[in-house]
């Protein structure tokens, strides 16, 4: 889908906009799962890469909470208080590999948006570039004291006796069960980002033309200038080589330069 729209006014200022926006679902309709699986381990029905979890329901707020909460398969005895209460998916008592259910989206984006608009007055244009989607989940796991990869990493608060923080107690060294982090990093990976803005002056004096020069343009540009969003850093994609760790975030780079015609 596409909007242009263009206007010149009566001062010469000539103005424009031009948009898109794309939407773009599949769904698995058929795929050679097990007939006994139950329907949210199965692929038919979901879309494509579709995102799985463990799903986590608050935290364990006390020892009895901890006690009565379902078995994991590794690591149940270093469960503590302010650990994620997980699901018990499909109620059998232990937390294992058949709890992880569909979650969210999928890891490609179901809409995408994009959107340029500008101005040229006499010699003077400048033009910025938005582009943005939505409906898509992205994992930034950048665990700190989670397991053994101690990273120093800015994730929130830690839940407290009595306090309203609900990220799960933090270890240092101790291994537990995969299951332990829930949907902790998976995000909503909607966002908007403001592309490119460039500011011009187009210079065509005479004095230009005695030294054979047309006409010079002088621009100041900038790319990947802010972007709104409720991952926790700047990212439009979040793999790297070996791990999601490894991804590395969009820069921001500004551009000064002349544009010469002879």
């Amino acid at each position: 889908l596409e909007l242009r729209l263009n206007h010149i006014f009566n001062n010469g200022l000539r103005a424009w906009l031009n948009t898109s926006m794309t939407h773009a679902i599949n769904e698995i309709k058929f795929r050679d799962d097990a007939p006994l699986l139950p329907a949210y381990q199965k692929g038919v029905g979901h879309t494509i890469n579709q995102v799985y979890s463990y799903i986590d329901h608050g935290n364990l707020g006390t020892w009895d909470d901890v006690i009565g909460s379902s078995t994991w398969t590794t690591g149940n005895d270093m469960k503590l208080p302010g650990d994620y209460n997980i699901i018990d998916f499909n109620g059998d008592g232990i937390v294992n590999i058949d709890d992880r259910a569909p979650y969210q989206y999928a890891s490609t984006p179901q809409n995408t948006y994009n959107a340029s608009l500008g101005f040229e007055w006499k010699e003077f244009s400048c033009f910025a570039q938005f582009y943005g989607v939505t409906n898509v989940t992205r994992e930034v796991n950048f665990p700190t004291f989670r397991s053994t990869a101690h990273v120093a990493y800015a994730e929130g608060a830690y839940w407290t006796p009595g306090g309203n923080a609900t990220l799960p107690t933090p270890r240092w060294g101790t291994t537990v069960d995969p299951a332990a982090t829930g949907t902790r990093y998976w995000y909503d990976g909607a966002y908007l980002r403001l592309k490119n803005v460039e500011v011009s002056y187009t210079f065509k004096n005479n004095w230009l033309k005695k030294i054979g020069v047309n006409s010079c343009r002088l621009y100041l540009n900038g790319d990947n200038l802010y972007m709104w969003t409720d991952m926790p850093d700047d990212r439009e994609a979040n793999y790297g080589t070996g791990s999601s760790d490894g991804a590395y975030p969009t820069v921001r780079r500004f551009n000064l330069g002349i544009d010469i015609t002879l």
